[in-house]
């Protein structure tokens, strides 16, 4: 593959201590090559970086791990799922530097510092199945890729607004959640931008094979590059970008019916959780597990539909909506709210 630009994605954030391995060979300014366990505390305003024999390697604000050609790193506790119901922690390795940087706060960030398209790779396998079929695999990346470098290009045209203002009661503060927490890196790990778990779930060659054969195509409109925001399911109706992110129309970001059939808009609380615990006419609402298996993650599996009998998790009931700011109409014909829908005991996925 060509020589491609690097990005970096903030895999830990905000923690006092960093553990892992170093699975290979790490070169670093101004110390010996490292490899085998290693620990860094963020301690008296530096990054205090030790082997696995305790002896102090670099005590520096920012430390950078460079890899040899093959080597691979692994981070312990590495929080996947942020505020879903399947949050967890767990163990994963990763291509590319690592990056040890501290905060203003006294805390440090883990980065990892890593090829465009060997980044989306990844974000594929960890997305979805890399073994769902090809051509999907391969649709994917051009989102994947569109998305990225979407988002690329705002933050460093705008340098993010952090908020943005709409007219809203007294005492209201109306915040549209974008990325302006990601100031040390380009975008987060997690599901509030693409899912990315380094090379844990590359399990086949299928996701590297949809990168180099879409290698720099992207979605494009009005000669720009589409900001390709996805989901796994709608849940039969998508909204408006306008509604759910910023007080802006996008064109090719508006409300479409997940089905062969146009839906109805929902227009009550209660027609809103009739309509979460129904299974409404949609192409993401299938019952063949074979399928399910074949396209999403694990952790995506884990949320059973609502007909098959056993009890629903608190996480999974349909709550009470407790705050909206009305300021229009939605595409469901409920009032528009200046921040997306917040439902008790439900997760969102923001995406920006």
């Amino acid at each position: 593959m060509r020589k491609q630009p690097k990005i970096t994605v903030g895999i830990m954030d905000r923690r006092a201590e960093v553990s892992g391995c170093l699975n290979g060979v790490f070169h670093g300014d101004g110390f010996v090559p490292l490899s085998g366990p290693f620990l860094a505390r963020a301690a008296e305003g530096v990054v205090a970086l030790t082997d696995s024999s305790g002896r102090k390697i670099a005590r520096l604000p920012l430390i950078r791990l460079k890899a040899r050609e093959g080597s691979t790193f692994t981070l312990s506790s590495v929080t996947i799922g942020n505020r879903f119901h399947w949050e967890r922690k767990e163990d994963q390795t990763f291509r590319g530097d690592l990056v040890l940087r501290l905060r203003g706060d006294g805390t440090m960030t883990a980065i990892n510092e890593i090829p465009l398209e060997d980044y989306l790779a990844s974000v594929i396998a960890s997305e979805m199945s890399d073994a769902a079929p090809m051509e999907y695999l391969k649709a994917h990346a051009i989102l994947s890729r569109s998305w990225l470098l979407a988002a690329l290009g705002k933050k460093q045209n705008t340098q993010m607004t952090p908020a943005v203002k709409t007219a809203a009661p007294a005492e209201t503060f109306i915040r549209w959640y974008d990325r302006e927490d990601h100031d040390l890196f380009d975008v987060c790990a997690d599901d509030h931008c693409q899912r990315y778990q380094g090379i844990t779930r590359l399990s086949s060659e299928n996701p590297l094979r949809a990168v180099e054969e879409t290698g720099g195509l992207c979605l494009t409109s009005g000669g720009e590059i589409c900001d390709a925001r996805y989901s796994k399911a709608c849940g039969g109706l998508t909204e408006y970008f306008g509604t759910a992110w910023e007080d802006r129309d996008v064109p090719y970001l508006r409300s479409v019916s997940d089905a062969p059939i146009p839906h109805r808009p929902i227009r009550t609380e209660e027609e809103a959780a009739k309509w979460f615990l129904s299974h409404p006419e949609a192409y993401c609402n299938t019952k063949d597990e074979g399928l399910l298996r074949r396209i999403l993650a694990g952790p995506d599996r884990e949320t059973a539909p609502s007909s098959s009998g056993r009890r629903k998790t608190p996480a999974e009931r349909p709550g009470a909506l407790f705050s909206t700011v009305p300021a229009g109409v939605t595409a469901w014909g409920s009032a528009r709210s200046g921040l997306p829908l917040w439902l008790k005991g439900a997760s969102q996925r923001r995406r920006s």
